[in-house]
């Protein structure tokens, strides 16, 4: 596992009601970055007593779960202009962790270099590639090669070992100064506000109540026919339960599907819905859609909490050219 390497606590882990609370301590949280990243300032200022568990992957932080080495586990799932994060939710199939809470963050990213160089003097930079996203229109007016990085603290590390004097990063202001790289341009995303979503992952599911406010999230995959998928989704609508979000993804396991004489390619559903898994409404639609889909799965049902943290503004360490 590539993660970091902790030592185990004493006594039982905390209990997943425990753990989402913001004022536990030594609550064990894994993501993948390291020292100065976005999601690390995130993790810290929503459970600013944690032990933060750097991975240099998202599958070994869903690993350092499953093996206990942590407690709980941090997924960016979307970005308010990027969009999807669509890699995260193979994730949440392939593992056998409950979605117990999400957190928004609005994210300044800014551009960084070595001291003395200006924007202008960049040939190459590095980031990940969500990151990448959140930036076409800025980019696009360099003439810059783009280098995908596990996450930016990986490029800045790359920059200041190697010195190099035409590169830069795109990444959050605070992991700038860990590397002594400049700052060069404040805000260099496309778009204000920044929104990233993330999802709180634990091998523990929370057990909802029928009443509260509750998003329940699910996985399917479908049968073959003629509108199926509305069929499916009409288990919801003819019960008043309000979607928030459906997002297909392939279905690795069976690529492909005939039907009579064509293929086509065959995909599964995440789906996002207003509504606690405690209800009776919720469970008759589920009970109808186990009718008609290959599998069924339920990642989490959670409270909606309204979580948005925001990111430390950045303060400007060199003109830009």
């Amino acid at each position: 596992m590539e993660c970091a390497s902790i030592d185990f606590l004493t006594g039982p882990s905390p209990a997943t009601d425990q753990s989402l609370d913001n004022g536990s301590a030594n609550v064990r949280v894994a993501y993948q970055g390291s020292s100065g990243t976005a999601t690390e300032e995130m993790l810290l200022k929503a459970f600013p007593d944690c032990i933060a568990v750097p991975c240099k992957k998202f599958v070994a932080a869903f690993e350092a779960v499953e093996s206990s080495l942590a407690d709980i586990v941090v997924l960016p799932i979307e970005n308010s202009s990027a969009g999807s994060f669509h890699q995260n939710y193979d994730l949440l199939l392939g593992h056998n962790l409950h979605i117990v809470q999400e957190v928004q963050v609005d994210i300044e990213l800014c551009l960084w270099a070595l001291p003395g160089v200006k924007k202008n003097d960049l040939r190459t930079i590095f980031s990940h590639p969500e990151e990448f996203a959140q930036c076409e229109h800025s980019l696009s007016s360099l003439s810059v090669v783009k280098k995908n990085v596990d996450y930016c603290a990986a490029g800045a590390k790359i920059i200041s070992m190697q010195n190099l004097g035409d590169a830069g990063v795109i990444g959050s202001a605070q992991a700038a100064e860990s590397y002594g790289l400049n700052i060069v341009e404040c805000d260099f995303q496309d778009a204000l506000p920044n929104l990233t979503r993330y999802l709180v992952l634990a091998k523990t599911a929370d057990i909802p109540k029928e009443y509260g406010q509750y998003k329940t999230s699910i996985v399917f995959g479908l049968e073959e026919g003629s509108g199926i998928l509305f069929k499916a989704l009409s288990a919801f609508w003819m019960r008043d339960i309000s979607l928030a979000k459906i997002e297909s993804r392939p279905n690795k396991r069976k690529p492909m599907r005939t039907q009579g004489t064509e293929k086509h390619f065959n995909y599964i559903f995440y789906v996002d819905f207003e509504a606690s898994t405690a209800e009776a409404r919720v469970q008759n639609a589920l009970k109808d859609l186990k009718e008609m889909v290959t599998f069924l799965r339920v990642l989490g049902c959670y409270q909606m909490r309204e979580t948005v943290f925001t990111a430390p503004s950045c303060e400007l360490s060199v003109s830009s050219a």
